[in-house]
């Protein structure tokens, strides 16, 4: 279940269901209510960057006697940086109740899980997208005699350059204050907060061939490789500030 709840009541997932056979399809929604047996992961994670277009291959042409060049692959997105938290954790009916800040922005979210449950934070930068593969040149046409006139042989297309790739998003940071009626849930916290990972480079489109020449007259210039692109940069880690064991008003954060 990915969710982001707003209240600690929250405690239903909707879910679509689709049952299809050959002639019929049927839909409906409906919603299960958590039993919160599971570990709890909480996602605030930056976005993936979206990797770059590959460019198609130059056919040789129609009517021009060169081959075209290949397009450039498009560079891949930047990840997203996480952003920075704070969260406030306690007991409560046996439950652990997750409150959870976005610092920048002030929205918030609310978790609960049984108290002997793990909790992931989530907090790692998006990763880089790859750079786009450039076009290959296409092969330029070859010489003929055409009512007694000679064309000559076509040269072939540039390859296109590679992308770039993005770089990756920093990964966020947190400041922890457990409530000493739950201090013993600390063993169970694990929180993640690399950097995103940087996007690879796009490859280089090959060049095109030139077209054969007939007899008695001069080759055509094969085309010119494509340059590789540049790979991004790794995000930076995040940190976790040192974790906080004291009593607050649980009320504030409901």
């Amino acid at each position: 279940v990915i969710k982001h709840p707003k209240l600690f009541n929250d405690n239903t997932a909707c879910i679509d269901i689709k049952i299809k056979d050959k002639y019929y399809l049927f839909e409906t929604k409906d919603s299960i209510k958590i039993n919160f047996k599971g570990d709890l992961n909480i996602n605030v994670n930056g976005l993936d960057g979206d990797n770059g277009i590959n460019q198609k291959h130059r056919n040789s042409p129609l009517i021009f006697r060169d081959g075209s060049n290949g397009e450039n692959g498009t560079n891949g997105e930047d990840g997203e940086d996480a952003g920075n938290y704070l969260s406030k954790i306690w007991s409560e009916k046996g439950f652990t109740h997750i409150y959870i800040e976005n610092k920048k922005n002030k929205e918030a979210w609310r978790y609960k899980t049984l108290n002997d449950s793990k909790i992931t934070f989530n907090l790692e930068g998006g990763n880089g997208g790859n750079g786009g593969d450039g076009g290959n040149g296409g092969n330029g046409r070859d010489g003929i005699i055409n009512n007694g006139k000679y064309k000559r042989p076509g040269n072939g297309g540039d390859g296109g350059n590679g992308g770039n790739g993005g770089n990756g998003g920093n990964g966020g940071s947190i400041e922890v204050t457990i409530h000493t009626n739950n201090s013993i849930i600390e063993p169970n916290l694990l929180f993640l907060t690399n950097g995103g990972k940087a996007g690879g480079y796009g490859k280089a489109g090959i060049p095109g061939n030139p077209g054969i020449p007939i007899v008695g007259q001069l080759e055509g210039r094969i085309g010119r490789r494509g340059f590789v692109g540049r790979s991004g940069k790794k995000g930076l880690n995040g940190d976790v500030k040192p974790i906080q064991f004291k009593k607050f008003d649980v009320n504030q954060f409901k």
